[in-house]
């Protein structure tokens, strides 16, 4: 009984200044709101699963060039050790896959309207078990070095660029001076990891062929560039 005395003791003597338990309750508040998001934010980014099957064997390769043992470029590689890597035939790994991310403009569309790009190998959607609304994932034959100008869009990019209609397989998107063929639209639930910033998703993959790098970057190791580093994440 003591205890409950006390606690109206207490709830009467704040009553009698409002404004001083009002501060705190609002201060507590925040505080408390603000903890509960960081520590989901940070579940989100370091410890939640994947919504992919066996999650657990999905790995991120990223590379640091150094020059005089300084990192001079991070979270970047030499073009051509990507290519070998892709290339190399090894049984540590089951499937591997290259992907380069953009922006760029739509030519063939009346406003040019800017949208995230992604150029990858064939690999990728299927790694991640892309689910598609319409037409079909990237297939060998057009696969590196196959130059096939073929295009996959998400679904908010068929909702907001062809208003979802039925007849999207076979369109065309202009980029630069090239035609991609549209022949698959992700599906609604498709689930895309946010590979470079928290938000970023793309719009539209592109055969990893025309990614935007220099002709020149395609065949140079750099300057006096000798180690690449590999993480996984």
């Amino acid at each position: 009984m003591s205890m409950i005395r006390e606690f109206q003791l207490a709830l009467n003597s704040l009553s009698r200044v409002k404004g001083y338990s009002a501060a705190i309750i609002l201060t507590l508040g925040i505080t408390l709101g603000a903890l509960v998001a960081i520590f989901m934010v940070n579940y989100q980014l370091l410890s939640a699963p994947l919504p992919y099957d066996n999650q657990d064997r999905l790995f991120i390769s990223k590379g640091s060039s150094f020059r005089d043992s300084e990192i001079k470029l991070s979270d970047t590689s030499p073009y051509p050790a990507l290519i070998d890597a892709y290339s190399f035939k090894d049984t540590d790994f089951e499937k591997k896959a290259l992907i380069n991310f953009n922006v760029d403009v739509i030519r063939n569309f009346p406003a040019s309207p800017r949208v995230n790009l992604s150029y990858i190998t064939p690999e990728y959607l299927d790694m991640i078990q892309t689910p598609f609304a319409l037409g079909r994932n990237f297939n060998a034959q057009e696969g590196l070095g196959a130059k096939a100008p073929v295009a996959v869009i998400s679904y908010e990019a068929w909702d907001k660029l062809f208003n979802k209609r039925q007849d999207t397989i076979g369109q065309t998107l202009r980029f630069g001076e090239v035609n991609f063929k549209i022949i698959g639209v992700t599906a609604k639930n498709f689930v895309e990891p946010e590979l470079v910033s928290v938000g970023r998703l793309t719009d539209v993959w592109l055969a990893w062929d025309f990614n935007l790098t220099e002709e020149g970057w395609r065949h140079s190791w750099g300057d006096n560039y000798r180690t690449i580093t590999l993480s996984d994440c």
